[in-house]
């Protein structure tokens, strides 16, 4: 998992790593405030409603955000969600 290679000229190692980690826990942050944006607010602009599964799976990731055991199960069936084309997971579905 992760990426295969990584070469920076003008970094040493650990400042290169310490930057992989920071993005990651940046975009998972992005992901978070996504989830928690739809689950407050249901009804997205084109007037659809977010689905209870959607809401139920997105909270179960929020409350388990740093078992990485747990994330990567609950992976799938959110990835299941938004391929069936919940109109109120287009900003998720990235």
């Amino acid at each position: 998992m992760g990426p295969a290679w990584a070469n920076s000229l003008f970094e040493d190692n650990a400042e290169h790593g310490f930057g992989i980690a920071l993005a990651v826990k940046q975009k998972r942050n992005t992901l978070e405030a996504l989830m928690k944006k739809a689950i407050e607010n249901p009804t997205c602009e084109c007037g659809d409603t977010l689905c209870e599964e959607a809401k139920k799976l997105f909270q179960e990731w929020i409350d388990n955000k740093e078992d990485a055991e747990k994330t990567k199960e609950l992976y799938p069936k959110i990835m299941n969600v938004l391929a069936n084309g919940d109109p109120c997971c287009e900003t998720l579905d990235r």
